[in-house]
């Protein structure tokens, strides 16, 4: 075999796979897109396949024009797929889960901030009470940034959310959690595979944190860390702006979640870039490594080993005893989560 033929090969399969991918992911068409995708497979083998592996028929020119018209109709019929998957637009006007039925949005009065749509689920169990809030915060009452890392299966694959800290002065701390999601319609489950092919809008929730993060301690039994982030103070008020800009867009202008260049870390990676110059690392990719990574570049206090960090960071057992049916403030259980953190 030639180069040439290889490289073509290679193309012919790269092809085939992503278009099986496309529709398998998004089935047009039902169960006949399982059809579809099997003449696809048909057409890109006929398309590769050396003369000397095809049954001669007594007539050479039946099998050359097998092969002439596989490769022209692979071609079609990819192109079709592409053209669909191309054509896909972002929508906020889809028949949402009720974890995902809005979108925040927010004005601002000087250093006062108001947010529409601060979701404030009380969970029970398996169900909740839908509530979504309007909150005001105060900038210059903001007082801490935390990095809250979630992992349900593998350890180097992490969900990452931030929380902002709003200290009264009087030992109150109201905290708003951002968490970017895939905003999944009912009957929608996440894959990381539909990830890449456009198959959930990109959503920003603003949330209490026992919504957002109890759900992970407490009802779906993911393990759980708070990291404190050492950041300058102008800085974390301009990253708190640039979460509110952010997922205020997305109103007007939706955009597709991806799997590698638009998720939880990826999203936070591109935000923080606007206001500092943070260098690229695998472990931003590699979200569960994303503590190891802060703690390299001191963002993470290092004055106590990782090890510390990493074991005192696990909210789960702090917060076990309240069952999947707490009764428990917002701000209690927060204090919770943060309980015997380094100092």
């Amino acid at each position: 075999m030639t180069k040439l033929f290889v490289l073509y090969a290679f193309m012919i399969i790269l092809l085939a796979i992503w278009a099986c991918l496309v529709l398998w992911v998004h089935m047009p068409l039902g169960r006949l897109t399982y059809i579809v995708i099997g003449f696809i497979l048909l057409l890109s083998v006929i398309a590769i396949m050396p003369d000397s592996y095809i049954v001669k028929s007594a007539n050479q020119l039946i099998i050359d024009k097998l092969s002439y018209y596989s490769v022209r109709i692979f071609g079609l019929v990819v192109g079709i797929v592409f053209a669909w998957f191309f054509s896909m637009k972002p929508s906020n006007d889809r028949i949402w889960q009720d974890e995902f039925r809005h979108q925040f949005t927010y004005t601002q009065n000087n250093n006062i901030i108001t947010i529409h749509n601060v979701r404030d689920f009380d969970w029970h169990g398996d169900t909740y009470t839908e509530r979504w809030d309007t909150r005001t915060y105060n900038l210059n009452h903001l007082s801490s940034l935390d990095m809250i890392s979630t992992t349900w299966g593998m350890d180097s694959i992490a969900h990452i959310m931030v929380s902002f800290g709003f200290d009264d002065g009087m030992g109150n701390i109201d905290r708003l959690v951002f968490s970017v999601e895939t905003r999944k319609e009912i009957g929608e489950e996440f894959s990381t595979i539909g990830g890449f092919f456009r198959l959930y809008d990109l959503s920003i929730i603003a949330g209490d944190e026992r919504d957002l993060i109890y759900t992970r301690t407490n009802i779906r039994d993911e393990r759980v860390s708070v990291y404190p982030v050492l950041y300058d103070k102008d800085k974390m008020r301009n990253l708190f702006l640039t979460y509110l800009d952010y997922g205020h867009h997305l109103n007007d202008k939706p955009k597709f979640y991806h799997s590698l260049f638009s998720n939880c870390t990826t999203v936070i990676y591109k935000m923080v870039s606007q206001i500092d110059d943070v260098p690229m690392d695998y472990r931003i990719i590699v979200s569960g490594r994303l503590a190891d990574y802060l703690y390299d570049k001191g963002a993470i206090d290092n004055k106590h080993e990782l090890t510390v960090w990493k074991n005192n960071a696990l909210a789960n057992p702090k917060v076990v005893h309240l069952g999947n049916r707490g009764n428990i403030s917002s701000q209690e259980y927060s204090a919770l989560i943060r309980k015997d953190l380094p100092h």
